[in-house]
């Protein structure tokens, strides 16, 4: 069939939504001073989610992302874990900062 149902064409409009809002997530993340600042690991995983709803709503952000080497290490993460960076989140991360530096 050519022709798409109605529900059909809304669905492949949902899809391009999505997708558009995933690859916005890096055009949105700044280093600008003042915005929320996303930590987490350097893969899509469990902050992935809030990358895409920060793209939704079009809302500036820091995606602080931990570089991961070949053996998994991430000594980035490790350094934030020693300096208490991680100490409200139980040393894990995603962790959000909000605008006036509160840890989420």
């Amino acid at each position: 069939h050519i022709l798409k149902t109605r529900e059909s064409i809304s669905s492949d409009m949902r899809l391009l939504s999505i997708f558009g809002a995933i690859a916005a997530t890096s055009a949105l993340a700044t280093e600008t001073p003042g915005t929320y600042q996303l930590k987490y690991f350097d893969i899509r995983g469990v902050a992935e989610i809030s990358r895409v709803l920060f793209a939704l709503g079009q809302e500036p952000y820091n995606d602080a992302r931990y570089d991961i080497d070949a053996s998994f290490n991430a000594p980035g993460f490790q350094e934030d874990k020693q300096s208490g960076n991680l100490k409200m989140n139980l040393n894990r991360a995603p962790v959000l900062v909000t605008p006036e530096g509160r840890t989420i």
